[in-house]
């Protein structure tokens, strides 16, 4: 089996990779995990007076180190997505779920467990893709260097 070799040198690669990084991706992972933190921080704090969430809390934190906090327009079909279930507000609780559709009225159609469910949460969280980590590690990389 022959192995594929990129006739492109890296520096043009990694070029081309960070002119096609828009605006709104320039971040570093501190910068995200921060966001992450400060939207579960949101979720939980009035709440925090019932032991479960306390729990609950700490595991969504851990659970959600590679995902990052997603505006409703920016989710697309089949993006892996966890949001809160609030509704007992005394066992707040993570859902993960695949996204189907963006729905009027800001809803979410997410399946879950094989079931789908039409959602509307304050915050979404989308899993980080590789080409993601790549493009936050360019940015990183380039932030240190200057």
């Amino acid at each position: 089996m022959e192995k594929y070799y990129s006739t492109i040198p890296m520096d043009d690669q990694i070029s081309a990779i960070l002119k096609n990084i828009s605006k709104k991706e320039i971040r570093t992972m501190e910068e995200v995990q921060k966001r992450t933190r400060d939207a579960v921080h949101d979720i939980f704090e009035e709440f925090m007076c019932y032991k479960n969430n306390e729990v609950n809390k700490k595991l969504a934190l851990m659970e959600l180190e590679d995902y990052e906090v997603i505006d409703l327009g920016n989710i697309h079909k089949h993006d892996d997505i966890i949001y809160f279930k609030t509704r007992y507000f005394f066992n707040i609780q993570l859902v993960k779920g695949k996204a189907i559709n963006v729905l009027s009225g800001d809803r979410l159609s997410v399946k879950t467990s094989g079931k789908i469910f039409h959602v509307r949460c304050k915050y979404y969280f989308r899993k980080l893709t590789e080409e993601d980590k790549i493009k936050i590690s360019l940015v990183e990389a380039i932030c240190d260097n200057n």
